[in-house]
């Protein structure tokens, strides 16, 4: 009886099972949140859901049980998959656009690989690409920055979402990340050459780049322009200031800071032009001066004979030394790498005044560190931990305090030390003063001491005054030669590194720094007054954008090749990296087309 009940009951309910399963997948999905829009380059895969989910044609509410079914088919599907293909897309980094190429197979991505990266800081890029690895194993552009190289991780990964999506990169607002201000906008400079030329003598100026403030020291010689040196440019980002450094020379060939600027750092070199042309405001100021000064030494000739010494003083100077620290940077007990050498560049602003006081003439002379740099040639992972130190002891060495090891790079932080020890060994910074000598005042008014001919002290007295008048003004120019100035100037030179046909990579450009010191001393003689140029290569240094193989046959070649540019002599081809060592010849002969090397005299005029 009882069976015969439950078969009964199970024939009424089997029809009604359908209904009664759909009813509490609704009540238990009802709450289930909504999800994200399927991406465009997205495919899920929904094995027969559009077939087995159409609703009965008597339903009354189409909509719902249309929507329901959909969310517990996918629910129930595989994780997503992505459409076979090689996709390229663009995010936005720290210094500009980041462009890679995304390469999915059988439905995972399986490789990405950046193409294009020449905002970036090399050492920070190496770091943030670390994010890949993290993306190839989740499947997902959905993954942790990096600490410590968080905007081109984050370009990295939003350059991953665009190539597989479609969806625009974020425009990171770089100005608040990179610097306080907004970058000037760019004017036009308005220069004047004037009419009687510069006037002799170092000129500073200063105008703002991209990040800040740029100082520029231009030196005047014949009254044309002979040198312009970098004094400072903190804010600027190190890849696109060396790049913009290119406009030097095209304003030393000009004479003028009216060129063009360098395409790709307009804004930093527009800061290079426009300094140099405050500083040449100064020098063309004070070029107009001799105008009015004529009827000035009618003075002096006859009531100031002594005074002319004095009114050529105070004398100021201002130019920049290098030095120049190696060091090697040794393994320890823990670590596993290959001991490597380093270089640091220190460059030190110096400001000497001569001044007397007394009747003594003293030297007062200020040095202040301007710069520090450093180089290695060594492979990507060693030189990220050197610049992980670099770019944490910076701030210490250009304070000169305590050098601290960096946590993580403590084999860099004591390379970088010893070679700052080395580099800085002989010098000292802050102010010092030399007393020069003593001017010869005193002895004048002892000559009336001797008393014995009383009768005939006025006679020997009076022509004494009459001798000194004529002769002692003269010797007033002489006393001043030798006249010698000590500086740097900084030549550079851009070229390409091209493949050739045994060759396989992309052509890449290089930045070549040329560092000449200069020794320059104005003497007189015969009546003639000549000045003597003696220019010294002191340093040269390579700079490239590109992969890690394109940079160890750069090196390659550049560590063979220094020797010779250092002697100025012939550049020969490195067995084994030609088209590197074309370059660097190439990019050498145009930092170098306008030096004269070696020692120059120049008649600078004749005395009357």
């Amino acid at each position: 009886m009882k069976k015969k009940l439950f078969q009964k009951l199970a024939a009424v309910l089997k029809p009604l099972l359908p209904a009664l399963f759909t009813g509490g997948m609704i009540l238990s999905f009802a709450a289930a949140p909504m999800l994200a829009p399927i991406p465009k380059r997205l495919i899920w895969t929904l094995p027969a859901m559009a077939a087995s989910t159409e609703p009965p044609a008597a339903t009354t509410a189409p909509e719902t049980q249309e929507t329901e079914p959909d969310t517990t088919a996918l629910l129930e599907a595989p994780q997503p998959e992505y459409r076979d293909g090689s996709y390229s897309g663009v995010g936005i980094g720290f210094g500009g656009e980041i462009r890679l190429a995304v390469t999915v197979e059988q439905g995972r991505i399986t490789a990405i690989e950046i193409l294009s990266a020449s905002g970036e800081t090399e050492s920070f890029l190496i770091r943030a690409k670390t994010v890949i690895d993290g993306i190839l194993s989740a499947q997902t552009w959905e993954v942790d920055a990096v600490s410590g190289a968080t905007y081109s991780s984050e370009g990295i990964k939003a350059a991953v979402k665009n190539a597989l999506t479609g969806e625009a990169p974020p425009r990171a607002n770089r100005e608040t990340h990179t610097v306080s201000d907004n970058p000037q906008p760019i004017t036009e400079i308005s220069f004047d050459p004037p009419q009687n030329g510069y006037r002799d003598g170092i000129y500073t100026g200063s105008a703002h780049g991209f990040g800040g403030n740029i100082t520029v020291q231009v030196t005047i010689t014949g009254g044309s322009i002979t040198s312009i040196t970098v004094l400072s440019a903190a804010g600027e980002t190190d890849a696109f200031f060396r790049q913009a450094k290119a406009v030097i020379p095209a304003i030393l060939q000009a004479q003028s800071p009216k060129v063009d600027a360098v395409s790709g750092a307009t804004y930093s070199s527009n800061g290079i032009k426009e300094a140099v042309n405050n500083a040449l405001a100064s020098a063309k100021a004070s070029s107009q001066n001799p105008e009015p000064t004529e009827p000035e030494p009618t003075e002096p000739e006859p009531t100031e004979p002594e005074p002319t010494n004095p009114a050529e003083l105070p004398i100021t100077e201002e130019f920049t030394e290098t030095y120049v620290g190696t060091a090697t940077v040794a393994a320890n007990e823990e670590e596993s790498f290959w001991d490597y050498d380093i270089t640091l560049t220190v460059t030190v602003s110096v400001k000497r005044t001569t001044v007397e006081t007394d009747g003594q003439r003293k030297t007062v002379t200020e040095r202040t560190v301007t710069e520090v740099s450093v180089f290695a040639d060594t492979d990507a992972v060693n030189l990220a931990f050197l610049h992980q130190a670099f770019n944490q002891l910076k701030p210490q060495l250009m304070d000169c305090g305590e050098i601290d090891a960096v946590s993580g790079a403590t084999c860099s932080s004591n390379g970088i030390r010893d070679a700052w020890e080395q580099a800085m060994q002989e010098v000292v910074l802050g102010e010092t003063v030399e007393i020069v000598d003593s001017t010869p005042t005193e002895p004048e008014p002892t000559e009336p001491e001797p008393t014995e001919p009383e009768t005939t002290e006025p006679e020997p007295t009076e022509p004494e005054p009459t001798e000194s008048e004529p002769t002692e003004p003269e010797p007033t120019s002489p006393a001043e030669l030798p006249i010698t100035e000590e500086f740097t100037e900084t030549y550079v030179g851009i070229a390409t590194v091209a493949a050739n046909e045994e060759e396989s990579f992309w052509d890449y450009d290089i930045t070549l720094t040329v560092t000449v010191s200069v020794k320059r001393t104005t003497v007189e003689t015969d009546g003639q007054r000549k000045t003597v140029t003696e220019r010294t290569v002191t340093e040269v240094s390579v700079f490239a954008d590109t992969d890690a193989v394109n940079l160890a046959f750069l090196h390659q070649a550049f560590n063979q090749l220094k020797p010779q540019l250092m002697d100025c002599g012939e550049i020969d081809a490195v067995s084994g990296a030609t088209c590197s060592s074309n370059g660097i010849r190439d990019a050498w002969e145009q930092a170098m087309q306008e030096v004269i090397l070696g020692e120059t005299v120049e008649i600078v005029d004749s005395t009357p």
